[in-house]
């Protein structure tokens, strides 16, 4: 996944129990013993591509494949992704856009069991919220990272 989250992210390996009632109603990260045995343990790499001192562009990589795994993860981890008005803060940079973009599914067919793979380029509207959210000074550096052949770059990274 590509996504676009508050503040200036470093490289983790985000390790948390994920529960259906975080204790508002939501889903959430488990916050004790109790609450861990009842979650499910949801594993995401997260690699930064761009940072400014507002937000950052980055890949999360899905190790195990949970609901809103990215979303909580990284708003338990203190930097909620841009425009999420449920997990995130009340008011956002770029709002209206969630700035969460599946790069690339990959799933094994049903019936020839062949590994297959989808990419997806972001669309403007995750770019111009991506430039909206870093601040103008990165804008005219954002589609060699979004846009067009560039964006192998993202791919390539991706593929581990």
């Amino acid at each position: 996944y590509l996504f676009v989250a508050h503040g200036v992210l470093r490289a983790a390996r985000l390790d948390d129990v994920l529960v259906r009632d975080g204790g508002d109603g939501r889903r959430g990260v488990a916050r004790d013993h109790d609450q861990a045995t009842t979650g499910k343990r949801a594993i995401t790499d997260v690699t930064p591509i761009l940072s400014s001192p507002f937000a950052t562009l980055g890949l999360a990589k899905l190790v195990t494949g949970r609901t809103h795994q990215v979303r909580l993860q990284l708003t338990h981890a203190g930097h909620p992704i841009v425009g999420d008005a449920v997990y995130g803060p009340a008011r956002h940079v770029g709002e209206g856009r969630l700035l969460l973009h599946a790069l690339r599914l990959g799933f094994q067919h049903p019936t020839t069991h062949e590994r297959r793979d989808v990419v997806s380029e972001p669309p403007d509207d995750f770019v111009a919220g991506a430039a909206n959210a870093l601040a103008a000074g990165y804008s005219g550096m954002l589609p060699c990272f979004l846009g067009g052949s560039s964006s192998r770059l993202l791919r390539n990274s991706m593929s581990d």
